[in-house]
Order: C-alpha cells, then structure tokens, then sequence
C-alpha cells in the first residue's frame, strides 16, 4: 500500500540525491588543484555537507527513524542495544573508545561499512575483526593529534586527519528493527582531546526527528556530573528517554546483619520518585514537565538475556525488567503524528541548512581570495602577452636597415662637413708651400712637420663634424632612427633607451678612431728641378740633380737655401708641389670623411644591436617563464573555482526542487500522510 508519507520520501529523496554528485565531482577537483592551501579545507567542508546531506538523503528515503543512545562508559548501552535489536551486537556497540558513531539497522545479511572524514567507504567481512581495525586506527589518531598539538596547532580532523573514521554502519538481521524502521546510533564518549567526534554527532543531529536514550546505571542517578552534557541533549532532540540501569541482583544490609535485595529491587519506582524530588535539575524537570523527558528504571541485563533467548519474551504482557513499558513507549512515539510532523518538518528544515551553507561557500573570504588572484593572474597574463608582443616587434625590426637608412639620410650633412674641411686644408695646404720656399727647410721638413699634422688635424676636425652630426641626431629614445609610431611606443613602455646607448658607442669610438698611415704629402720625385750647364756636361740626370738638391728620395732631409731654392726649384716646381699636396689632401680628406662615418656609424648599429638583442631576449623569456607559471597556477586554481560554481548550480536547482517538495507537504497534514493513495494519484 502506497501512501502520501512515502510519495513525500520518495520526492525528497529525488530533490536531494542528484546533488551528492555535483558535491562529489567538486570533491575530486579540489582534492587534485596542487598547490592550493585553499582546496584542502575547501574539500574537507564539501566532503563534509555532502555527508550531512547524503544522511538527511538517506533517513528520508528508508523512512528512518534515528535513536541515538548516550551515557557513561559501563552504563550498559551495548546491553541495551542487544535487547532493542533482539540480536547480539556487543561485539560492534562496545568498540575501543574511537570517537565515531556507530548505526545500527536492519538487513537482511551482515556487513560492516567504514566511512572516513574524506567520504570514502570500506567494507569488513567479519565483523569481529573490526575491533582490530579500530584500534589501529585510534593509534593513529591519537599520533596525528599529538602532532598538531605538538606544532601548536588546534586539531580539526576534516583538514588534520580526514582518514579518521567518521562512522560504523553495521548491518544486521535484526527483526525489530525492520519493523520499526529505526536506526540505533552509539554515540562516542565525551572524550576532551577527542571531543570532535560528540561535536560531530550533535552537527549531524541537529534539525532532525531523532530521539535519544540516556542510560546511567542506578547508583550513578544522583551524581551530578554524569548530567553534565544532559542539558545539551534536551536542546538537541525532540524527545529524551532517561533509562535508569537497574542492578536487581545488589543486596543491602540489615540492622539485624541479615540481607535483602536492595530497593532498587525491591521499588525501583521509589529511586525515581527520590531522583526528581531531591537531585534533577531546574531544566531537567522543566523537560519532564513537558513531556519532552520520559523516566524508565530497566533490569537491562535480564531485559537482554530475555530477548536474546530463543524462545525469548518480546515487548508485551508479563515484564520484570521494566523493559517492555520502555519499548512500548519509544516504539509509540516513533509511529505517533507528532514524530511524523517532526520527521518531515526537521528533514525539510535540515536540508535546507546544509544547502543554504553550501550556497556561501562561493562567499568564503578564502574562495573570494582565490577568485581575486585568479582574476588578478590573468589581467597580468594578458599584460605579459601584451608585452611579449612588443618585444617580439622589437626583436623583428630590421634595426640594420634603420641605421643605414639614418647613414643615408645625413650622408649629405657630412658631406658639406668634409667638403668644407677639404676647401680649407686644400688652401691652407697651397700656402705651406708658397712658404716652404721662403726658408731653408728641407721637404721632409715640409711634408712632417708642416703639412701632416695640418691633414691629420684636418682628419680629427672630419671624425669630430662627423660625430657632432651623429650626435645631434641620435639623443632621443630612438637613436634617431625612423622606425615608426608602434616600435617607438614599444620602445617608450619597455623604457628602452636606444640613444643613450648609441650616445656612449659613439663618444667611446671616437676616441679610438685610428686613420691609416700614408706616404710623403709631397712626394721628393714630384718635384721638377732645374739642371745647370754643369749637370748636361757630367750627364747628370734629373734624378741624380734633386737627390743631390734635396737628399734620398725617400727622405730628402737636405735643408735648402731660399736662393738655391730660387735657382734650382722654378715656378713649374712650384706648381707641381701645389698639384701634389692638393692633390693628396682632394683624397685623404673625402677618406677620412668614410672612416670617421663609418667609424661613426658601426658603433651605433652595434649598441642599438646589443641593447636589444641582451634586452628584448632576456625580457622575452622572462615573460615566457612568468606566462607558463601563471598558466600552472590558473590550472590549479581555474579547475577549483570551476567546480565550486558548478556546486552552487546544482545548489540552487536543488534547492528549488526542495521548496516544491516543502510547499506540498505544507498543505498536508500527518493523518493525510498516513493514509493510502490511489496509484494514479
């Protein structure tokens, strides 16, 4: 028979269950962004909604009703459990003190399932052999919690440790259970260095139809500390069932030395009527006052081996042990309407916190971070690549032609220079040798010390009108070449100074700028003299007639009278002098003009060429090797914020599929749930 209540369970579970795998898919992006602070406690809180849901999932579709069990160690829970389940399960409800919940429900074959903080699951065949696994793990927890401690750190165990054990699922035959579609859940002890397992259990509680059963063993009732945490269950459950552990067998003396069953045995009524009167609390009172409380003194050891034996009793007729008005009781409220309405109410309720948690944490200020460095990595990527751009426009230009272009350009304001220079060597040159005539020199004289130093002075002024052209050009950030507005900008926004570079080449070679050595100005064979009668007689040739005059033809250092200058030396003489030194000063100067240009101009081609290339190619690959580990970092980061508003979709979608599914059970009541549905309804 179908009805309402299980057309609601179903359609909740239909809005809730598509969620757990986005929530799982972002798990897995988070567990592999390396690299990423961030993701590891990002993944730790996902995997940790994702199991809250996953249970408030889970409870609704079977139908489940929780029951969680508290109290001291050796209370008698695992008795307990034993005589609610009509099946031993000691063996699993009286685990080493691991701080982990343990279910237990229905099937119809056992199995042992382990979940861990990370969401991951294994199976144990034997049951038994989860007592060793158990306590392997305690050691390692307790190992990872001195290690925190140790570095100063606070201990949170999604982050520090999400291999520990989250919770024991173990499944039984259990015919009760089935019946009831309850679940029993041993609650961890409230351990102060472990402590995160009971805040665990109160989170996963919280907002949900559960019950709880307290046991405290009769001759702890009255001590106070045991209530501790009891004011806490009565906040966090909707009801709470006080099981008062009754010792029937314990024995109290006589006045007369003889013994008799102690009055626990005897009127256990009158232990409880004593604990209200004279030890409950203010809030405890309160609670029972409302009804939200229920007190029951219970023989549990005699209670479980009555269940447990095979023609045992079960929850009805003739019970000594006080276990049956119990039972009756819990198993009258999980099928009552008010535990309906709470069931359905709280699910709703519940679901939407975690979904509503799970909504913000786009808003995290980690996730916010991450966005901001994420956008903030690709603004300078796209400057990065922006630049590497210009750089490349740099590197392509053909800086070579350029130069050469600007050694065209000014070939005709160097070439008035040197013309210039050559008209007044050429004259200076002429009267050197009008004066030579006048005084006694020799022309080695002549040529050394009169007219070479005035060439090589006339060199120096050529490199020197070269350079001050040049350098009037080449001061700006371009060296003064035309290389259009896109290669200036790139130049300006690298902050590359071609001029200054250019500048420094060409002062630097000037000074090392060397003309070529050259041979006499004035030539001692050019130079016509006259013969006399004495010279035709002896047959004296002219050669013989001006070695004789001026000394060796190649080094005529003979000094020479102004009168036999006059005599010897006539005006052809002079004219052909006037024709060699001009003649030399029409070549050397116009070849100085070449070597001073290019003396001038390879220095500039040569440091616009080593600034850029030591510049641009550096600058390139940095930009390249930035690039690439920005690009890594975005692969890390991208995949995460990808998968955390992927999760966000699916929240929101869920979401409204959980508020139509709130809005009709809105208008139904608990006794229309209950009721049968036609199929076609």
């Amino acid at each position: 028979m179908e009805t309402l209540l299980n057309r609601f369970c179903a359609s909740f579970d239909e809005a809730i269950r598509p969620v757990l795998a986005p929530f799982s898919r972002c798990a897995d992006r988070l567990a592999e962004a390396r690299g990423v602070t961030t993701a590891e406690r990002l993944r730790a809180d996902v995997n940790n909604l994702a199991h809250h849901l996953a249970v408030v999932a889970d409870k609704v579709a079977a139908q489940q009703a929780y029951v969680l069990i508290f109290g001291p160690l050796k209370s008698g829970k695992s008795t307990l459990m034993n005589a609610m389940c009509a099946a031993y399960v000691s063996e699993v409800t009286s685990l080493p003190a691991y701080p982990c919940m343990v279910y237990v429900s229905h099937a119809e074959t056992a199995e042992v399932v382990i979940t861990h903080y990370d969401n991951s699951e294994a199976r144990v065949d034997d049951p038994a052999a989860l007592r060793g696994r158990l306590d392997a793990a305690h050691r390692s927890l307790a190992d990872e919690i001195r290690r925190v401690e140790a570095a100063g750190g606070s201990f949170e165990v999604h982050t520090d440790y999400p291999a520990a054990i989250r919770r024991v699922d173990y499944r039984l035959p259990a015919g009760d259970l089935a019946e009831s579609g309850a679940v029993l859940v041993d609650t961890p002890g409230l351990y102060t260095r472990m402590r995160f397992g009971y805040d665990q259990m109160t989170r996963d509680f919280r907002d949900t139809a559960a019950c709880a059963i307290f046991v405290v063993k009769s001759e702890n009732l009255f001590l106070e500390q045991v209530f501790d945490e009891f004011t806490d269950l009565l906040d966090l459950f909707t009801r709470v069932f006080l099981v008062v552990n009754l010792d029937t067998t314990r024995m109290d003396l006589r006045p007369d030395g003889s013994v008799a069953p102690a009055l626990e045995a005897a009127d256990p009524a009158r232990i409880i009527e004593a604990f209200e009167n004279l030890a409950m609390s203010a809030p405890l009172k309160t609670a029972v006052d409302e009804g939200r409380l229920r007190i029951f003194p219970v023989d549990l050891l005699n209670a479980g081996r009555r269940r447990l034996a095979p023609a045992g009793d079960d929850a009805s007729g003739d019970d000594p042990t006080g276990f049956g008005a119990f039972f009756t009781t819990l198993t009258d409220y999980l099928n009552s309407d008010d535990y309906l309405r709470a069931f359905l109410g709280d699910s709703i309720r519940r679901a939407r916190r975690l979904l509503d948690e799970a909504a913000t944490i786009g808003e995290r200020d980690d996730v916010a971070a991450l966005a901001t460095e994420a956008e903030r990595l690709r603004h300078e990527r796209a400057g990065l690549r922006e630049r590497a751009t210009r750089l490349g426009r740099l590197r392509d230009f053909d800086w070579r032609n350029a130069v050469n272009a600007l050694w065209r350009e000014l070939d005709g304001a160097i070439r008035a220079q040197g013309e210039a220079l050559r008209k007044g060597t050429a004259a200076a040159v002429s009267r050197a040798v009008d004066d030579w005539f006048g005084d006694d020199a020799s022309l080695l004289a002549l040529n050394d010390d009169v007219l070479a130093p005035r060439i090589e002075e006339t060199r120096r002024a050529v490199l020197d009108a070269v350079r001050d052209v040049l350098l009037e050009r080449i001061g700006d950030r371009a060296a003064g070449l035309t290389v259009g507005d896109a290669v200036r900008d790139a130049l300006e926004r690298e902050g590359i100074d071609l001029g200054r570079a250019a500048v420094a080449a060409v002062e630097e070679a000037a000074g090392r700028t060397a003309f070529a050595p050259h041979e006499a100005i004035v030539p001692a064979q050019r130079v016509p003299v006259r013969r006399r009668m004495i010279d035709w007689v002896l047959l004296r040739s002219a050669a013989q007639v001006r070695r004789a005059l001026l000394g060796e033809s190649d080094r005529p250092s003979n000094r020479v009278s102004p009168a036999l200058k006059a005599s010897r030396l006539d005006r052809d003489a002079r004219a052909a002098m006037r024709t060699a030194a001009g003649g030399f000063v029409d070549t050397a100067i116009p070849a100085a003009v070449a070597t001073a240009t290019k003396a001038a101009f390879d220095p500039v081609a040569a440091a616009v060429q080593a600034t850029l290339e030591g510049r641009v190619d550096r600058d390139r690959a940095s930009c390249a090797e930035r690039i690439a580990e920005i690009d890594t970092r975005l692969g890390r980061i991208g995949p995460v914020l990808d998968a955390i508003a992927a999760l966000r979709t699916a929240v929101g979608e869920t979401d409204a599929r959980l508020e139509s599914v709130a809005d009709r059970y809105a208008r139904t009541t608990p006794e229309a749930l209950r009721g049968p549905v036609a199929p076609d309804a």
